[in-house]
């Protein structure tokens, strides 16, 4: 995120259990969206959203393991964020 000046990362093959969010050490929020039993970790979705986008969020839903929405409240508009988790056609 930070080489590439990131805002706002989506993250696929998470591999956490349940759902969530936490701030890390260096200030970025993790959403995250995964299995809710009690398998292995595997899928799982999640975004990363730096301090100033963060401020921004308004609300999020984790909607299944593969799937998670955020909705920003931007200063342009309003911006709704869809993350997806599909396998690889090898799986």
């Amino acid at each position: 995120m930070t080489d590439y000046n990131l805002d706002l990362l989506g993250l696929s093959e998470a591999g956490w259990r349940g759902s969530g969010e936490f701030i890390t050490m260096t200030g970025e929020l993790l959403l995250y969206s995964g299995r809710s039993d009690e398998g292995k970790h595997e899928h799982g979705t999640g975004l990363i959203l730096r301090k100033a986008m963060r401020k921004s969020l308004t609300e999020w839903t984790a909607v299944s393991e593969r799937i998670i929405t955020a909705k920003l409240n931007t200063c342009l508009r309003k911006l709704t964020i869809l993350q997806c988790y599909a396998p690889t056609s090898y799986s």
